[in-house]
């Protein structure tokens, strides 16, 4: 840091020269050497102020509008700076490639660092190596270009009863997962029945299916849930020459 010296006691002008020239190279080494830059903590408004100037606000005497902090004035206005000497000064490289997120680097709270993800203009990710994830829902995901499960899967059961008698049919034992049901669909080449689906001897809350050659689908939300194990049943009952019935249970799982 620059410190003036007392000029000369002489009236030789050579010798006043010489100090000069020495003070404006101590000034020059001064910001040569510059390394850090200290700003005294302001507590009062600058009465005179242009575009480009940098302060320090206390935040308390005077509060330019976000609290304790470095402020430039432009546009008519104090706008505080990216870097607050309160929360510690956000420094990295995180490289020159658009739309690069950013990572926390080290355990200093301060320090950013680049990843090999991007963030395009449309919100698509790309460059994860491995997610984990303990809740959600996913969709749109692909793997190579290719579409992959989702977390959250559709499927179905289908099956056939050739001759249907009033009884139960019990078409899907023991589940070795958990569904869903939200839909049972039937059909069938002749006479009529009525199929009411159960989850072991509960049946699904909504509507039994009326099987006639006419296609019918019946939507369930109650009563609907079925955990692994448990058993899928079909009851058919008031059966009037009924065959060739066809059934569809569509239901919904969770991918482990």
């Amino acid at each position: 840091m620059y410190s003036p010296k007392q000029p000369p006691g002489t009236e030789v002008l050579k010798d006043l020269a010489d100090w000069a020239i020495d003070e404006f190279r101590e000034v020059e080494k001064g910001f040569q050497d510059l390394d850090q830059i200290r700003l005294i903590k302001t507590h009062v408004e600058p009465s005179k102020k242009r575009d480009g100037d940098i302060v320090y606000a206390d935040g308390s005497d005077w509060d330019p509008g976000a609290g304790e902090g470095i402020y430039q004035y432009y546009g008519g206005t104090w706008n505080k700076m990216g870097f607050d000497p309160t929360a510690g000064t956000i420094i990295g490289n995180v490289g020159a490639t658009d739309n690069r997120l950013v990572r926390s680097s080290g355990t200093g709270g301060i320090t950013l660092d680049s990843t090999g993800i991007t963030c395009d203009d449309s919100n698509n990710l790309t460059g994860i190596a491995g997610l984990t994830a303990t809740t959600g829902t996913f969709t749109n995901l692909t793997k190579g270009g290719s579409n992959v499960a989702v977390v959250e899967q559709t499927d179905f059961i289908s099956g056939l009863i050739p001759t249907v008698t009033d009884r139960d049919y019990k078409i899907v034992v023991k589940l070795p997962y958990a569904v869903t049901i939200t839909e049972a669909t039937t059909i069938c080449a002749s006479g009529t029945s009525t199929f009411t689906f159960k989850i072991n001897t509960t049946a699904l809350g909504g509507t039994a299916n009326s099987v006639s050659s006419a296609e019918q689908s019946q939507t369930h939300s109650s009563s609907n849930v079925a955990s692994a194990g448990d058993d899928l049943v079909i009851t058919a009952s008031s059966t009037s020459a009924c065959l060739f019935a066809s059934f569809t249970i569509k239901f919904t799982r969770t991918l482990s």
